[in-house]
């Protein structure tokens, strides 16, 4: 056999490469992966739909309710805390949707430009969300953390500031790694994505220990005695009844959270060639289920509004009528 025919047979680097994606792509651990993603995706966006629709619905009952429609409306609708989990929602729904399209056209030469796109959109709309999440647990934990002591509030304050600076560099790292392309570049955006993940972590292990030393100084501390009126005794109810939900939706929420930087160091090893598919979208699993957790938070938290306003009107139209029945009464008297 002559040198060409050798080297003819042989396959080209570029073939090779081809050929090791193409078996990638149908390995078992990458089809796990992708179809994860294919069942995440239509969930979020799900879940992010009446999340809007919820939000919607309870500032327009509370602009009805205070007459000034338009005004009221916006200011509810649009406020920080629904700003930021609807950012938060929409993100990870955004995310689950461009790696179903990368898992899909994974090993497709031809699609490079694209991909790359997808790629920058991934790279965005995950800093957001990751702002988003740490956003609205500061917004909403803020209550609990000035329970605690000084210096725990301020350890967040910093913790809720520093952790944006951190995405928005992983999100720039990983576009730089995108049109760049190397090696080099692409390790340093897989460390920083790692560090985000460890970053969000710290932050929810701290408030972590917050919510249940909240939990466990304040069992059972309601009691009528210690309020003054009944309109204060149900405004403790309702803010003892929220701070407790946060709590306990918290604690759920932040347990997901943990093994996502393990999933992360792993699935970019090279020995985990076959599963890092599989491994980052069971992260991202984990990391939509912590969404899906706040939007039940925000649900549970409004029902508890709700029902407060309801006691109020309630006893109101009973003190009506209380005072109606009384005056009859005092007219009837008067007569005899």
């Amino acid at each position: 056999m002559s040198l060409n025919a050798t080297a003819a047979s042989a396959p080209s680097p570029q073939n090779a490469q081809a050929e090791m994606l193409h078996f990638i792509k149908n390995s078992q651990p990458f089809q796990v992966g992708t179809y994860l993603c294919y069942v995440m995706t239509p969930v979020t966006w799900i879940v992010s739909i009446f999340l809007i629709g919820f939000i919607i619905r309870g500032a327009s009952k509370k602009a009805a309710a205070l007459g000034d429609t338009y005004s009221v409306f916006m200011e509810n609708a649009f406020s920080k805390i629904n700003t930021a989990l609807v950012s938060m929602s929409v993100g990870i729904a955004i995310s689950f949707t461009c790696l179903s399209l990368l898992f899909t056209n994974y090993g497709d030469a031809t699609a490079t430009d694209v991909r790359n796109v997808q790629f920058t959109i991934l790279d965005l709309s995950i800093a957001i969300w990751e702002s988003g999440y740490c956003y609205y647990i500061w917004l909403r934990s803020q209550g609990i953390l000035q329970r605690q002591s000084k210096i725990v509030y301020n350890l967040f304050l910093f913790l809720r500031v520093s952790n944006p600076i951190v995405f928005v560099i992983q999100a720039a790292s990983g576009i730089y790694s995108t049109f760049v392309n190397t090696d080099a570049a692409n390790n340093v955006h897989n460390y920083i994505g790692v560090t985000a993940s460890v970053a969000i972590i710290i932050f929810d292990t701290a408030l972590l220990a917050s919510f249940i030393q909240y939990l466990y100084q304040n069992r059972g501390s309601l009691d009528p005695a210690n309020s003054e009126s009944e309109a204060e005794y149900l405004k403790t109810v309702e803010v003892t009844t929220k701070m407790s939900i946060i709590s306990s939706y918290g604690i759920v929420g932040s347990i997901p959270w943990m093994p996502i930087p393990f999933l992360l160091i792993v699935a970019i090893l090279p020995s985990q060639a076959l599963n890092f598919a599989m491994l980052e979208a069971i992260a991202f699993t984990l990391a939509g289920l912590c969404v899906i957790n706040l939007v039940a938070m925000k649900v549970r938290l409004e029902s508890v509004t709700e029902a407060k306003i309801a006691a109020e009107q309630s006893n109101a139209a009973d003190k009506v009528e209380l005072k109606s029945y009384t005056s009859n009464r005092e007219k009837g008297e008067s007569k005899v």
